[in-house]
């Protein structure tokens, strides 16, 4: 049964607003990166897998105090160019048509494709040594395609949202190396797995079509106030020094 998108996402933002409420937000990350994205149809009727610039946010959640493991939603964007293709392939696999696939950007029958990312993996990262912390995670990711322009932006998008080809799952890796206080750069690779993959395109040469391999470097920005990590200055040493001034000279 396919669901509907917009129930998806609003569910998605729904639980982030709640885990927000509930866990204390730990840091920001803003980032950039490249996505590759797989595409199984033939070169003689589809341009390459595209390669996309990303930006995007994270939004790590600590989910107690000390935990090596937190919960990090955010978000990436990013732009392509696809089409509609209505015509089975004189040569490899066996296609469910019409279908969008990447097209070249100076295609009369190309429609920009904006891609919003949202994601939410928990992720475990261990401090090992002094600054370094490696980071491996798990996590759902909903993919909003949406097309613009072109001959056929309307048919692009009932594609993108049939058959639930919105929802992903995402495997990550990386690492995180201390550069100063409440500073740290985060460096990470993302599989991201189409789930619709498993019920639509029987073909087994289709079974990578539309998967994601993202590369991205960003810095985490820890929003805990040192005044909350440690007493206020003048606290202690405040009143250390008045006793001292009130103690009589020996």
């Amino acid at each position: 049964m396919s669901l509907s998108p917009k129930r998806i996402v609003l569910s998605l933002l729904l639980a982030w607003s709640m885990a927000a409420y509930a866990i204390e937000l730990e840091a920001l990350t803003p980032r950039f990166g490249f996505a590759l994205v797989a595409n199984g149809v033939p070169a003689t009727d589809s341009a390459a897998g595209p390669i996309a610039g990303t930006v995007g946010l994270g939004f790590p959640l600590l989910i107690f105090p000390g935990s090596t493991l937190s919960f990090e939603p955010g978000f990436d964007v990013f732009s392509y160019y696809s089409e509609l293709l209505d015509t089975q392939p004189a040569t490899g696999p066996v296609l469910e048509l019409p279908r969008a696939v990447p097209a070249p950007a100076e295609s009369a029958a190309s429609s920009w494709t904006a891609g919003l990312l949202l994601r939410a993996p928990f992720v475990y990262a261990p401090r090992l040594a002094g600054s370094f912390a490696p980071t491996v995670g798990l996590g759902p990711v909903v993919l909003v395609r949406v097309a613009a322009g072109g001959q056929t932006p309307l048919e692009l998008n009932a594609w993108f949202f049939g058959q639930a080809r919105y929802l992903f799952a995402e495997a990550l890796i990386g690492f995180e190396v201390e550069l100063a206080p409440r500073m740290s750069l985060a460096a990470g690779i993302r599989g991201l797995y189409p789930l619709a993959n498993l019920w639509t395109d029987a073909d087994p040469a289709m079974a990578l079509d539309g998967a994601i391999l993202h590369f991205s470097l960003g810095v985490r920005l820890a929003l805990k106030r040192a005044a909350e990590a440690a007493p206020p200055a003048g606290s202690v040493s405040g009143e250390a020094g008045g006793s001292a001034a009130d103690s009589p000279a020996p």
